[in-house]
């Protein structure tokens, strides 16, 4: 059984962006070479959340609108995500998924097939600095690098993990990143 691993379709709201489109269901669509452009791509996401559909749980006009609102036009890719903690392991299983609504009070979307975990990193912030494997602080282009596979910016990537301290790690899905 695969875990559940849910995106964000808009800035936070402490975010200088707030509210605005991450565009990440689209890059991770790009970087899993998934062609999402095409009125194909609305059946199959009928065909993944199917069991919702059949439960209620989710309607037919719901994942039209969904696909719909997809930037067609995103070219760039998300190769990893960072999240807190240390659950991940490589070769699990997961689910990429999305809110249908409001974060955490509506049905999610699936958007993409199972996928499995193929590396993950330790990823620190610590007095304003950003380590990756244990290593030394990152530089700024290491840290581009980073921003980069992560569909962000490094100011971008910098007001999301707007904080003190941070002891999580990178999830890639992309076997040919290395850190």
């Amino acid at each position: 059984m695969s875990k559940v691993l849910p995106f964000s379709q808009r800035f936070q709201v402490k975010h200088p962006r707030a509210g605005e489109a991450t565009h990440f269901v689209e890059q991770i669509l790009n970087a899993m070479e998934i062609d999402f452009r095409k009125v194909e791509y609305c059946y199959r996401l009928m065909d993944l959340n199917k069991k919702a559909i059949e439960e209620g749980k989710l309607d037919e006009q719901t994942i039209c609108h969904f696909f719909s609102k997809l930037n067609k036009e995103i070219t760039a890719i998300k190769n990893h995500t960072i999240r807190a903690g240390h659950r991940w392991k490589p070769e699990e299983k997961f689910s990429a998924r999305v809110w249908s609504a409001k974060p955490y009070s509506s049905p999610q979307i699936i958007f993409a097939p199972e996928r499995t975990v193929q590396k993950t990193y330790p990823f620190i912030i610590k007095d304003a600095n950003y380590y990756v494997n244990n290593s030394g602080p990152l530089t700024v282009p290491q840290l581009e690098v980073i921003a980069k596979n992560d569909g962000l910016n490094v100011d971008d990537l910098e007001c999301w993990f707007n904080v003190p301290a941070f002891d999580g790690q990178v999830i890639c899905w992309n076997d040919l990143i290395e850190y």
